[in-house]
């Protein structure tokens, strides 16, 4: 009877490392064979934060929530620009850990292109630079985070948005 209680830990100990190793294997595998645009996606899409009743979460302890107005206009950009990338300064109150977010505004855009966005920079009292990205490329260039710790300078608590798709954005603190 001993030496089946003793056979059972090996059997499930053999089945685990099998499986360990099936996953390590295919991180690996995954890695050769998916291309750095493909991981910046799954890594986009893992990191970034779906909208849910205007509210977004920023990270485990930060919220930001839009009121119908604010989302409205956003979204209408959204949709006015879905072949370009546009730029929307997005203004309101923080409290505590929370953004609320009452109003977007499009700043002077200077040029427009698949890929990238020339504007102004946002006023004074935006809470948010955000950008879009193509559709599903979540995470900002380096670039996008250089221009926005110039922005962060005049305002401790701004954050950088990267909208890439209508109801998905990641947050750059």
């Amino acid at each position: 009877m001993e030496t089946e209680q003793e056979q059972k830990p090996s059997l499930l100990r053999r089945i685990f490392t099998i499986i360990i190793g099936i996953f390590l294997l295919s991180l690996v595998l995954s890695y050769f064979i998916f291309d750095e645009s493909t991981r910046l996606t799954i890594l986009g899409f893992l990191t970034s934060s779906k909208l849910n009743n205007n509210t977004l979460t920023v990270d485990k302890t930060t919220n930001l929530i839009f009121n119908n107005a604010s989302l409205s206009a956003l979204n209408h950009l959204y949709d006015s620009n879905l072949e370009v990338e546009f730029k929307a300064c997005l203004k309101g109150e923080k409290i505590n850990n929370t953004y609320f977010i009452t109003e977007t505004i499009q700043p002077r855009t200077f040029q427009q292109e698949y890929n990238f966005v020339i504007a102004e920079s946002c006023p004074k009292g935006t809470l948010v630079d955000l950008h879009t990205h193509p559709f599903n490329q979540c995470i900002p260039s380096e670039i996008d985070v250089k221009n926005f710790r110039k922005f962060q300078k005049q305002n401790p608590d701004a954050l950088l948005a990267v909208m890439c798709e209508k109801d998905r954005f990641y947050f750059y603190r």
